[in-house]
């Protein structure tokens, strides 16, 4: 991308969110995430030029989302590299932090900001 990253943002729908972003190469630079369930829910990052398969796919890297009804999140952080995703970037929420959890998250009850190029 010349001149800066691509955002890709999603509110969740009832389901994983199972999302491709980029259906090649690409690097990740920024993750914002937030949270209105009173549970932790949890980001899996998959190396995949399609949409994953939780459960079946291989999580590359996953990240926890604090729960909090009034509202919680984080800036996850990355090394100043980025995290390189070599087939490309897609992405997954779930209810469980097993890596092959499947578990669907609420409808408007996370959202995802992924800065990549």
């Amino acid at each position: 991308t010349t001149g800066g990253t691509s955002v890709s943002t999603l509110v969740s729908a009832a389901s994983t969110n199972a999302t491709s972003v980029k259906a090649s190469a690409g690097t990740i630079y920024g993750i914002q995430v937030g949270n209105t369930n009173a549970a932790a829910r949890y980001l899996k990052i998959f190396d995949k030029a399609s949409a994953p398969t939780p459960g079946t796919d291989t999580v590359l890297a996953q990240f926890i989302i604090p729960g909090n009804t009034a509202g919680a999140g984080s800036n996850v952080a990355l090394p100043p590299q980025g995290l390189a995703c070599g087939t490309g970037i897609g992405f997954a929420i779930t209810t469980g932090m097993a890596l092959n959890d499947t578990g669907a998250v609420g409808a408007t009850e996370v959202c995802v900001n992924l800065e990549y190029a």
